[in-house]
């Protein structure tokens, strides 16, 4: 009788799958394509999104899920072993600086899938939320700034974020992280071109009297 059985190198491919049935159905690999990027850069970029999915790190942590515990080399076809290290930095690199068009096309894409097209947003969510860096390099957005957690030992980044209220993201920015919330707020507004008569919704920390008088001027 067996009483234990013990496997060494076990890989996750449920979830990978998901998420590449995902891509397929939003068709972003065209996208991929319209911005330059080859088809072996193609496959890297999906595997670099997927892993943040999946793990979320650094593409260093990425790099390393993808070749030691992770089945998505094989699901992807074409990489036999993890793209080098550099080629993840040059593809993580174009799709940053992609990142708005992304977003927009993602969005589109989620109203045409949903049927939504024709229905005008009426309700948009908008909030910020901190992550934060444990790392020894300094980046322009890194800085001390107050947390939620009463900590101050680490930088942080802030992440701002506006939803439509079914929920699919609108937008989203990087701002330091010793941002004023409320100065980010008409930025943000300004940006996504509300349509007059659109609620929003919002947290006590950004409702100072100029942005509630801004969004009374704005309709």
């Amino acid at each position: 009788m067996v009483n234990e059985t013990q496997v060494p190198q076990t890989r996750t491919v449920g979830g990978e799958r998901v998420a590449l049935k995902a891509f397929e159905d939003f068709d972003f690999i065209e996208e991929l394509k319209a911005i330059g990027l080859t088809s072996y850069q193609q496959k890297v970029a999906i595997g670099l999104m997927i892993g943040r999915m999946m793990s979320p790190g650094s593409d260093r942590h990425t790099y390393h899920w993808m070749a030691k515990k992770s089945s998505l080399l094989e699901l992807l076809g074409g990489l036999k072993n993890p793209p080098c290290p550099s080629s993840f930095y040059r593809v993580s690199d174009a799709l940053q600086n992609n990142q708005e068009r992304f977003i927009d096309f993602l969005y589109r894409r989620s109203q045409k899938l949903v049927n939504q097209m024709n229905q005008k947003s009426v309700i948009v969510f908008y909030d910020l939320t901190h992550s934060y860096d444990t790392g020894k390099k300094r980046g322009h957005l890194l800085a001390y700034g107050r947390r939620k957690e009463k900590r101050s030992d680490d930088l942080l980044v802030t992440l701002a974020l506006t939803m439509d209220r079914r929920g699919f993201p609108q937008s989203t920015k990087l701002y330091p992280g010793n941002i004023s919330e409320p100065k980010t707020f008409r930025e943000t507004v300004d940006a996504l071109k509300m349509a007059e008569g659109t609620a929003i919704v919002m947290d006590r920390g950004i409702t100072r009297q100029e942005n509630l008088d801004d969004l009374a001027q704005k309709g």
